[in-house]
């Protein structure tokens, strides 16, 4: 099984004992409706398939991961 990018911490903390947030979650839950609707769509397109909104808020997260790493 692969491990999912999780971008890392999205507010890194100098304590140890504090790992927060993942980059990968603060992505999905920035996502806005119109967002999600728009990567809802273009998911079915490509897939012939229906996701769920929370299915396409980690597919629209990762799709801003890729799109990150591809800048770096």
């Amino acid at each position: 099984m692969t491990k999912i990018n999780d971008g890392g911490p999205a507010f890194p903390s100098d304590r140890a004992d504090r790992e927060g947030m993942s980059l990968r979650d603060w992505f999905a839950g920035s996502a806005s409706e119109s967002d999600i609707l728009r990567h809802q769509s273009k998911l079915r397109i490509n897939n012939n398939c229906i996701y769920s909104p929370e299915e396409c808020r980690y597919a629209y997260a990762d799709a801003m991961l890729k799109a990150r790493s591809a800048n770096e």
